[in-house]
């Protein structure tokens, strides 16, 4: 918009009068591709008034600051998984988030960051395999999703991961030795 003299806009309308801008653009946020228009923008204005040529023209400078201070949305839902067949604990493998959308731009990640409990899991990244915690063991674990945008907006959802042991217990003998095993639906002791 143009500056204005008692709320008439200096457009070249009043009284032959010229104005002009130059701007100087500074990233305020990342200058990575997708986060663009966050930017503080000092605009130099010139007013040039054709009616007293001797005076010197009217400059100001005008500050704008354009910029996302908008956390970007994330939705994680809480997932079981089983232990290891030969173990009571596991790795777990976190999926990638359901839903994870910024409001000013396209350059959103995430990270996964431990459990909200007493034990402290180390969360690694693999590219092909993603987000990972080694020897979790049974029982229920919180985890946060972290969501970073090109500003530096977080938004953190907790996750909450159940590791049950779903593994069917596996019988060992000696050799040459046949053992049935069969459910006792009636609870009974057999001779």
């Amino acid at each position: 918009a143009f500056p204005t003299i008692d709320g008439a806009p200096l457009n070249g309308v009043i009284c032959n009068t010229v104005t002009s801008h130059s701007d100087t653009v500074i990233p305020v946020c990342s200058t990575a591709p997708g986060c663009s228009g966050n930017a503080k923008i000092i605009r130099e204005w010139t007013i040039y008034d054709w009616c007293s040529p001797l005076s010197d023209p009217i400059k100001f400078t005008q500050i704008i600051k354009a910029q996302d201070n908008t956390p970007p949305s994330i939705h994680v839902e809480g997932f079981t998984t089983s232990v290891d067949p030969w173990g009571c604990s596991t790795t777990i493998y976190f999926p990638e988030p359901i839903h994870l959308l910024d409001n000013c731009t396209s350059n959103v990640t995430y990270i996964v960051t431990g459990s909200g409990s007493a034990d402290i899991f180390d969360i690694k990244f693999d590219p092909s395999r993603g987000y990972y915690a080694d020897d979790v063991p049974v029982g229920q674990h919180t985890f946060f999703y972290n969501a970073y945008d090109c500003c530096d907006n977080v938004t953190s959802e907790g996750v909450i991961v159940t590791v049950a042991d779903a593994t069917p217990p596996v019988a060992i003998t000696k050799q040459d030795i046949v053992v049935s095993l069969i459910p006792n639906p009636g609870n009974t002791i057999e001779p």
